[in-house]
């Protein structure tokens, strides 16, 4: 049976041995050759890797593990766009993907609600005197 989740970590299977771009949570971005990936945690390993840092300095590394709660988003080959498993006219693979796309990892919205106040009379009179 396949999940909603099924599909786009398909693809990132399929992208093994192939040249990545991984952009994490804290706003770095590492191009590597994907070595490998757990299904469960979604931890990446890349290798010969390129990584732009939030600052704009450059680094080159060996071998890079990302953990998969840092991982915000992996930029695929365009050589998978053939793939066969992808039938991008199929209905229902195009509303796992999108679902996939929509789905929050920790299930938590990471800022909290805004909440809006209503002014009260004393500060409605000041606003009135400033105008």
């Amino acid at each position: 049976m396949e999940g909603v989740a099924d599909i786009p970590l398909r693809a990132i299977c399929e992208a093994t041995g192939f040249l990545v771009k991984v952009e994490t949570t804290d706003g770095s971005v590492y191009d590597g050759k994907l070595m490998q990936l757990d299904a469960i945690c979604g931890d990446i390993e890349l290798i010969d890797v390129r990584c732009q840092h939030r600052d704009s300095s450059l680094s080159v590394e060996g071998r890079v593990f990302l953990k998969g709660s840092s991982v915000r988003l992996v930029h695929l080959p365009s050589d998978l766009k053939r793939a066969p498993f992808l039938d991008w006219r199929n209905l229902s693979i195009q509303k796992q993907l999108k679902s996939s796309l929509k789905a929050s990892k920790g299930g938590e919205n990471k800022w909290p609600k805004r909440t809006r106040t209503k002014p009260t009379k004393l500060e409605h009179r000041k606003k009135k005197l400033l105008l």
